[in-house]
């Protein structure tokens, strides 16, 4: 008869334990797992598959219930992992590629980096709460620019529709005006634009509605004010200006002079807006 050396239930709990990446040379837990599922050097030699099934699940237990610990270099390998993957420091996640990476038999960073880069494996990942919070953000403020920019040009092409018409003999004036206005609106910032929007939608249904109410009229009025405000703030033409310590008289005709020079015609523009200059050229104020 061939002599069999006995096998005890430290040495089975050991082995079991060395076929897990995270749990192997983890000595303090074999008698952690001995204790709490009660495993006897008899019940090995009785019973051994019984056995070694309730090690198994007593391992499974005991880690659910944080009553063991991982090896120090499987610990370290995660914390190297998340910190180049802030994102996934997740604990579900170190669960999933745990369970992948003892699919493959080994674990280091390399292997993590193997894994996460294999089809599908980023879609059983969560994302950690702040990282999702800082998508959002991102997105949304990616879609206020996108939006304002949208905006901006549609208010420039309002302006331009509501402007051509009195530009109609001075196409030098006209093009000073036009950049005139594309620098304001540039000028303004992103939230700027899409009130400045948000308030001349306001004023077209105002417009449009049928028999306005009081409060609707005193609305209207407010919503035209501010909207005035937002886009012209410019000075009141006066008889005369200075500029550079030089005085400009404003008259009808000598306007109509500065409109052909294209600096003094463009500084005016800054200063008084074309809707008072253009008025004066056409000798209306």
């Amino acid at each position: 008869m061939t002599y069999r050396p006995r096998v005890t239930a430290t040495d089975l709990i050991r082995k079991i334990l060395n076929e897990s990446i995270k749990f192997r040379d983890t000595e303090a837990n074999v008698g952690i797992v001995q204790s709490v599922g009660n495993v006897t050097d008899e019940g090995v030699i009785a019973a051994p598959t019984a056995t070694h099934q309730r090690i198994v699940e007593t391992i499974a237990r005991c880690e659910r219930e944080g009553k063991i610990f991982p090896n120090t270099a499987y610990t370290e390998v995660f914390r190297a992992f998340f910190e180049a993957h802030p994102e996934l420091r997740v604990q579900a996640n170190e669960r999933i590629l745990g369970d992948l990476s003892q699919a493959e038999g080994a674990i280091d960073f390399d292997v993590l980096e193997y894994i996460l880069g294999q089809p599908g494996v980023r879609d059983q990942l969560a994302t950690t709460q702040a990282h999702r919070a800082q998508q959002q953000a991102a997105a949304e403020a990616q879609r206020i620019v996108e939006d304002a920019d949208k905006k901006r040009n549609l208010l420039f092409d309002v302006w331009v529709s509501k402007s051509a018409q009195h530009f109609r003999n001075n196409n030098f004036a006209w093009q000073s005006a036009q950049q005139v206005e594309c620098d304001r609106l540039n000028g303004l910032s992103d939230a700027a634009v899409l009130a400045e929007w948000d308030r001349r939608e306001a004023i077209t249904k105002l417009r449009s509605a049928p028999a306005p109410t009081p409060e609707q009229r005193q609305r209207q009025k407010e919503l035209i004010g501010s909207t005035t405000q937002a886009q012209s703030q410019y000075m009141k033409l006066s008889e005369s200006t200075y500029i550079q310590g030089k005085k400009f008289p404003l008259d009808t005709e000598s306007v109509r002079q500065y409109a052909k020079d294209r600096d003094i015609w463009r500084l005016l523009l800054q200063r008084f807006g074309d809707q008072q200059l253009t008025s004066r050229y056409h000798g209306k104020n």
